[in-house]
């Protein structure tokens, strides 16, 4: 079964919407306001093929990127991540200092699914 926003927000009280703590300190917008971006992002990642470990040459902020040129819709790098999460990709904080993840996506993936149409 897929985590909900919610379930990820609970699980993870330190995600918010521009992920987790850490970067330049700005207002960090409440996770569970991203639904709509949560759910653009879970369909990107519709049929992701996860590896076993967190080793991403990318980060959760460029996998966004590639997201939202995917689906035409802003995603916030927190939806991204909370959707990495709910659909059981590792992830791996890049370091304290900031609030992006690496992740576990098979090479490749990332690119054949951003050639093909949105949902």
């Amino acid at each position: 079964m897929t985590a909900t926003l919610q379930t990820i927000a609970e699980r993870y009280p330190d995600l918010t919407g521009g992920g987790f703590p850490g970067g330049e300190p700005h207002e960090r917008p409440n996770l569970l306001d991203h639904q709509e971006e949560f759910d653009a992002a879970m369909r990107f990642l519709q049929g992701v093929k996860v590896t076993s470990r967190a080793n991403s040459p990318i980060t959760s902020y460029a996998l966004k990127g590639v997201a939202q040129a995917w689906s035409g819709q802003y995603i916030s790098n927190g939806a991204m991540i909370a959707a990495l999460i709910a659909s059981g990709v590792p992830i791996d904080r890049v370091s304290d200092e900031s609030p992006n993840v690496r992740f576990g996506i098979m090479k490749g993936w990332v690119t054949w699914r951003s050639k093909r149409y949105a949902d």
